[in-house]
């Protein structure tokens, strides 16, 4: 198994920092396939 705890992401446009993930956790299992799909900018 595989888990992430609080993970946070950033991205930087410019001069604005935009917190894209927030404080998520997630669990998966040792096989198989995962994507985050979201909006792009």
């Amino acid at each position: 198994m595989i888990k992430l705890e609080k993970v946070n992401k950033y991205f930087n446009s410019g001069k604005n920092k935009i917190h894209i993930i927030k404080n998520t956790t997630l669990e998966m299992e040792s096989t198989g396939l995962v994507a985050i799909l979201g909006k792009s900018r």
